[in-house]
This record gives structure tokens, C-alpha cells and sequence, in this order.
């Protein structure tokens, strides 16, 4: 019988190839100490090519590469997933790694590392072992906590010495302990200690020990007194630190103040001195073998003293002895005279060039300077002066007190304009008429001949009968300029008849 094409059947075989997944392990410790290293690594049995990710707790990809070196803070899961570059096929294991603490060591002082004694240094902290090292030497044998250091005075004033703490789970530290040597107890003195005359009652304060026991003549409690002195004295005590004992005596003197003036550099007066507004004097102060200090802040024996106002200022000095740290004080005034008022005067701050301007003091001065551009140009209170381009003129005073100040003015020249007329040419009993070349004018006006102005053009009002010029005034800021126009006249065509 007949079928149809579509009623045919066709079969095929598919083949499928399983490829295996990667096989591998991950190599490298899994318990270490805080702060070590962990180095893992992917290894395989074939060569195969491979493609690595790690990755850690939170996920993180941390490397593509074969091994990874990582320093955890605590205990952490990596991950790794291995994929086989010609299958695509992958699979992932995963490497639980503990980190153990670090044991937490200390190190106590039993007593005092006084010269003489011997100071037992006891560690703690470390569950397993012990191991003191001195100067990177070994001092003890292992698992002793404790180590006996003797203080002898050719002992550096620092001793460092280190122990070794290692715990059960085999985690080591090493921490350090500095070692000071003491000597028996120095006693420093603040306060004041050498007296002033004229000090009242002064507070004395020792310090350097823990407790004093005064051999001195007085009512003194511990290491704090208070006593008025007319004359020097000398006081003991007795005084310990812990093991350390030691005597100290020290004397109090009273000293005379220093003698201290100021001067300035333009007189002799240890009182005052008078300047001009915004001058600038030295002031210097005189005393022997003495450190100062201003009021100003200063602290060198002489200091610029500048006139910012005219309220007089006054200035002040502590001198202070550099042996005895006595001090004095010096005072001074520096007084201030107005500078001059001086101003230009001058009628207009804008002339037509060559134009002779008058420039005037507005007062009487002991002295005058002027000058143009910086030139030079008179010694008198008025000038004069031919204005050739704009110009900033400038005047110096002095007066009665020898102070000295300045005015300033500029005078602008102002150009005259540059114009041009257009005149053509006319016929005989026509009306001429002028207009103005804009390209080739800069006035900002004109003035025609019958009295008119504008800026364009004008015509005559009479026919012209011959040739003629008109007068044509061009303006420009105030400054004027005529021209003669002449306007050239056709003449007629002469006719004859034949």
C-alpha cells in the first residue's frame, strides 16, 4: 500500500559521556596558634589541568590559585571548588581550621630594683612551660615562673627581660619587662626653693620618696611646708622609697632682685617716648645676667614697639635672674603723635591733554614732595603741571613733629576726538550737504555750521554759488576739536549754439 513520507520513522543513537568529577584532597594543618600562618594546598593524582576558587566563611573569594597562605583571628571554614578545565566538571571540600589562643602572659615585681637588692620577677599566664631570657641569653632553665635578679650598681639603668609562656596546646608568647634601676631615693624640689627679698611665706614641696622624717629645727609635717625667711637656712630629712633610704640637705638662699630699665633707641628717657602713628621704635631692656619676658610676649631684650593707634601704649618688662630666678619689672610708654592730613587738591580729575593742570596742598607742612609717575616735580606746597597723558601724581608731607604721610590722585588726560566730514562735490545754486565718516571718527558729537548738533549729517540751508568751507566742531568727553570742510563746487556746462 502507499504511506506518506511524514509516516516514516528514523532513529538515532545519542551516546553520553559521564565524566568523573575531580578527585583531590586539601593538604595543610588544621589547628594552629593566633597569629600563625596556615599554608593550604589542592593536590591531585593526574596531571590534569585544573581551575581553583577559595573561598572562606562569610564567602569571600580569597584566591584562584592552587595553595593559599592565610593568617585567621579564629577558628574558619575554607572552601574550595575545584573544576577540571577540558570537563567543566567541579567539586567542592571543605577544610575546618581551629585556631587555638595564644596563652596571655604576665609578669609581677615582688619588690622594689633598688641597689642592693635582689628583685624577684614572677610570670604567669602559660599552662604548659616557662623560659626567661635576659639580653636574648638564657637565664633560667624551662618551667621556672620565676627568676631572681640582683641590682648592683654597675647595672643598667634598664633591664629588659623576656619570658616564654607556652600553653597545652602548644601556642607560645613572649612579652617583656622593663626593669628600672633605682638608686637610693633623689629628692627634687619644686616650688620655690632659693627666696627673693620681698617673698612673703613660700610653700616648699619635696617629692621623690614616700615618706620624710625631718632632723631639722621646725614644725614640719611630711614632705610639704610653708615658712617665711629673712635669711638663708639650711634644712636635713630623712627620707625613704619603699626599700630605698637616703639624706638629703639642701639650703634655701635669699637673693637680691635684679635692678632692670627700658630705653628706646631715640632718647636716653628710662620713662617714655613719643612717635608718629604707624613709626616703629626699639625698645630695649637692660639688666645683668637676666631673661626677660615682655608684655608683649617677647623674650629677647629688645622688642619693636609700633604706634597702631594714637592711644599712648604701655609697655612692660620682667627681668628675671638667671641664677638666682629672682625677678624685677620695668615699665614704659610710648606716646603717639598724629600723622598729617595731607590731601591733593586739584579743581577736576579729568582734563584734555596738554592741558596745564594746578595741584595744592590743603595745608601748611614743614616739607613738600611731589611727583608725577615717580618723577619729581616740586618741593613747594602748589605745581604745576602740563597734562600729556593720564598721570598718578603723589605727595609727601612733614610737619611740625616730624611725622610724615602721603596722598595720591590720578588725573586722567582725556584724548580730543578724531573725526572725519564727507563733503561731495555739488552743483552750482545746490544745497551742499555733510555727513559724518563713522569708520573713521571718535566723537561722540558734532557741531554743525548753523549752530546744530548731532552725530549723522547736516545740509546747508542756502544753495551754494561758490566754493565755500564750513566749520565743523567734533566732541568727545568735554574735549573739542574744528575742522575746516571745504565743499568743491561743479561748475556748469556751457552751452553754444550753431
Amino acid at each position: 500500500s502507499d504511506v506518506c513520507s511524514s509516516d516514516l520513522i528514523t532513529q538515532k543513537e545519542i551516546t553520553v559521556t559521564v565524566n568523573a568529577l575531580p578527585e583531590f584532597t586539601i593538604e595543610g594543618k588544621t589547628e594552629i596558634c593566633n597569629k600563625e600562618e596556615v599554608n593550604l594546598s589542592v593536590k591531585t593524582n593526574d596531571n590534569t589541568l585544573y581551575s581553583y576558587e577559595w573561598t572562606n566563611n562569610s564567602g569571600t573569594n580569597i584566591s584562584d590559585s592552587e595553595s593559599i597562605s592565610e593568617k585567621p583571628n579564629s577558628s574558619t571554614i575554607y572552601r574550595v571548588n575545584v573544576k577540571n578545565n577540558t570537563t567543566t566538571c567541579s567539586q567542592t571540600k571543605t577544610l575546618n581550621i581551629t585556631v587555638n589562643p595564644l596563652p596571655i602572659l604576665r609578669i609581677e615585681q615582688e619588690n622594689a630594683a633598688c641597689v642592693g637588692n635582689t628583685v624577684n620577677l614572677i610570670a604567669s599566664g602559660a599552662d604548659f612551660s616557662y623560659k626567661w631570657l635576659k639580653e636574648s641569653k638564657d637565664e633560667s632553665g624551662d618551667n621556672q615562673n620565676t627568676i631572681s635578679i640582683p641590682i648592683t650598681a654597675q647595672s643598667a639603668e634598664d633591664t629588659i627581660v623576656y619570658v616564654v609562656g607556652e600553653n597545652q596546646k602548644g601556642c607560645i608568647d613572649t612579652i617583656s619587662y622593663s626593669l628600672t634601676k633605682l638608686e637610693k631615693p633623689v629628692i627634687t624640689i619644686s616650688g620655690i626653693n632659693d627666696r627673693c627679698v620681698g617673698d612673703g611665706e613660700k610653700t616648699i614641696v619635696l617629692s621623690g620618696a614616700t615618706k620624710y622624717t625631718w632632723t631639722s629645727e621646725g614644725n614640719y609635717v611630711g614632705n610639704t611646708f610653708t615658712e617665711k625667711l629673712t635669711s638663708d637656712k639650711t634644712y636635713t630629712v630623712k627620707v625613704e622609697s619603699g626599700e630605698c633610704m637616703a639624706d638629703t640637705t639642701f639650703k634655701v638662699k635669699v637673693n637680691n632682685l635684679p635692678n632692670v630699665y627700658i630705653t628706646a633707641e631715640n632718647g636716653l628717657s628710662k620713662t617714655d617716648t613719643t612717635i608718629c602713628l604707624n613709626d616703629e621704635i626699639n625698645l630695649v631692656a637692660t639688666a645683668t645676667n637676666c631673661e626677660y619676658k615682655w608684655n608683649t610676649l617677647e623674650t629677647t631684650n629688645m622688642i619693636p614697639a609700633k604706634a597702631t593707634s594714637l592711644i599712648a601704649q604701655k609697655y612692660n618688662v620682667i627681668a628675671t635672674d638667671k641664677t638666682t630666678k629672682c625677678s624685677n619689672k620695668a615699665e614704659y610708654v610710648v606716646n603717639v603723635n598724629p600723622l598729617p592730613n595731607v590731601q591733593i587738591q586739584v579743581d577736576e580729575l579729568a582734563y584734555c591733554k596738554d592741558t596745564k593742570v594746578e595741584l595744592n596742598a590743603n595745608e601748611i607742612y614743614n616739607s613738600y614732595l611731589w611727583s608725577a609717575d615717580g618723577n619729581t616735580k616740586g618741593s613747594n606746597k602748589t605745581i604745576k603741571y602740563t597734562l600729556d597723558k593720564t598721570t598718578k601724581f603723589r605727595l609727601d608731607v612733614v610737619d611740625n613733629n616730624k611725622c610724615k604721610n602721603f596722598d595720591t590722585i590720578e588725573i586722567v588726560a582725556k584724548d580730543y576726538p578724531i573725526f572725519a566730514v564727507n563733503a561731495p562735490a555739488v552743483c552750482y545754486d545746490k544745497y551742499p550737504t555733510l555727513s559724518v565718516d563713522k569708520n573713521n571718527s571718535t566723537a561722540d558729537y558734532y557741531i554743525w555750521p548753523d549752530g546744530t548738533n548731532n552725530n549723522s549729517s547736516w545740509t546747508a540751508s542756502t544753495s551754494l554759488k561758490e566754493e565755500i568751507s564750513y566749520k565743523v566742531t567734533a566732541s568727545k568727553n568735554g574735549c573739542t576739536v574744528e575742522k575746516n570742510v571745504k565743499v568743491p563746487l561743479f561748475n556748469l556746462p556751457k552751452i553754444s549754439f550753431e
